[in-house]
């Protein structure tokens, strides 16, 4: 994954910005729905995780302003 990343500056930083997003959206969503999971944490109450989404989403637009994904680092 890190040689895919590579190619952009911020690449590895965007990643782990994304993984957190989107594990607490999950756990978010499954607790808002009442989804019962043994040994699962409980997620944020939706509202809060929505506005700690939507500062997460800033960072990764800041890290992403002014970054030029190199020729290296396209899908082969």
């Amino acid at each position: 994954m890190e040689d895919a990343l590579s190619g952009h500056r911020n690449g590895v930083a965007i990643l782990k910005l994304v993984e957190q997003k989107q594990m607490m959206m999950k756990d978010a969503w499954l607790t808002c729905i009442g989804h019962k999971r043994p040994k699962m944490r409980a997620g944020l109450p939706f509202d809060e995780a929505q506005q700690k989404c939507a500062a997460i989403n800033k960072q990764i637009k800041a890290l992403m302003e002014g970054c030029i994904i190199t020729p290296d680092a396209a899908p082969k």
